[in-house]
């Protein structure tokens, strides 16, 4: 009797290190995507876009980090332009349409090939597409939510 019992108390005390381990794991480690939609201004009524910020935030080493990447893409934009992008009032980069008037910019926080630097942290903030030639006219708004959980989360 009592090694059964020996034996249920090491099977609760597994059970239970399975469980508080689990949890742990899934709070150290997460992913989030925030999709949005940029509108046209009265500028360039015809023009449509959208935002995309992807983040992973993970333990690595007892320390708690975050990747991200945001991605901006716009169309039926001037060909052949470029744009400047602004996030929160600050420009962190440039669009770049084709000869259709399509194009895209992709920011990370570890960049790579075509992807740039993402020095600002988009959440909350306004995006902006902005012509820089002439008045400096923005063509395309939006915001991107701080809500990077519950039901945008992936």
């Amino acid at each position: 009797m009592r090694r059964r019992k020996t034996t249920l108390i090491a099977v609760a005390f597994v059970a239970v290190g399975f469980v508080l381990g689990t949890v742990a794991v899934v709070s150290a480690s997460s992913k989030a995507t925030v999709k949005g939609p940029l509108a046209p201004t009265s500028a360039l009524t015809g023009a449509s876009g959208k935002t995309r910020l992807s983040l992973h935030t993970r333990k690595h080493k007892g320390a708690l980090g975050t990747r991200g990447n945001f991605s901006v893409s716009a169309r039926h934009l001037a060909p052949n332009t470029s744009y400047d992008l602004v996030v929160g009032g600050a420009k962190v980069g440039a669009l770049h349409t084709n000869r259709g008037g399509n194009g895209s910019a992709s920011f990370g926080t570890a960049p790579r090939g075509k992807k740039a630097l993402l020095g600002v942290d988009p959440r909350g903030k306004t995006v902006l597409l902005r012509d820089p030639a002439g008045s400096g006219t923005d063509v395309l708004v939006g915001t991107i939510s701080d809500d990077t959980t519950g039901s945008q989360a992936c």
